[in-house]
């Protein structure tokens, strides 16, 4: 038999696509390496040349979706030669627009408010603000540049919008894991998401409503959703 060998970054997305599939299919509790490795046709030991563990393999599959959704809004911006305040907007939609299209495997996420991973947790949002800051100080470079932004300094700038949007909104799912019920849970992520986006734009110096995602009615169904899991997961 004929030995076939792949580049190993092609080897490796093919592993974590698989492994995606099994936890959309069955969840991650029940998922396994050995059920990734004979879905994926190869030995155990090529699962661990990739992936130190099942929590490794899991840490890698967030870490590329947020690689993803980044070059998505990355893409979206390209596209764009409007303002800075209007290239906000489009960040924010292709951020919302992305993360609603791929829902099932954002609810890894729900995984990190384990009491256990709160360290996994924030490495993993230090990973995506890195991502998230660059692409925010070129915003607010031509937001200063065109007038939309009533700020002087891109970078300061870049590092409290970041701030507020990972660690503020990180404090917000804590809170929100001590209501009693889902809708209690829904409504405090969706009313201070409604806050942190209009302290957003007190920051830029731009009207109130200016640079906001629609609330729609399933983005409040997901929350209520995942309130279970996580809740649960959080004991």
């Amino acid at each position: 038999m004929v030995r076939i060998t792949k580049d190993p970054e092609v080897r490796r997305n093919e592993l974590l696509d698989v492994a995606l599939g099994l936890v959309l299919e069955v969840g991650y509790d029940v998922m396994s390496v050995e059920a990734v490795t004979a879905a994926a046709g190869v030995a155990k030991g090529t699962f661990y040349h990739y992936f130190a563990s099942k929590e490794d393999l899991r840490f890698q599959l967030l870490e590329r979706l947020g690689s993803e959704l980044h070059h998505a809004i990355a893409s979206a911006l390209e596209a764009s030669s409007d303002t800075g305040a209007a290239r906000l907007q489009v960040f924010m939609d292709a951020a919302a627009g992305y993360k609603m299209g791929h829902f099932g495997q954002f609810q890894l996420l729900i995984f990190l408010y384990r009491r256990e991973n709160d360290t996994l947790r924030h490495r993993l949002h230090e990973a995506w603000a890195s991502s998230t800051r660059k692409l925010l100080v070129s915003i607010v470079a031509a937001g200063i540049a065109d007038g939309s932004f009533a700020v002087t300094d891109a970078d300061a700038t870049a590092d409290l919008l970041t701030t507020l949007w990972y660690e503020g909104t990180d404090r917000v799912w804590l809170r929100a894991l001590e209501q009693p019920d889902a809708a209690g849970f829904a409504d405090i992520l969706l009313r201070s998401s409604s806050a942190l986006q209009q302290a957003q734009t007190r920051i830029l110096g731009i009207p109130d409503g200016a640079a906001q995602i629609a609330i729609t009615p399933e983005m409040t169904a997901g929350l209520q959703q995942a309130y279970h899991q996580v809740k649960e997961l959080r004991q």
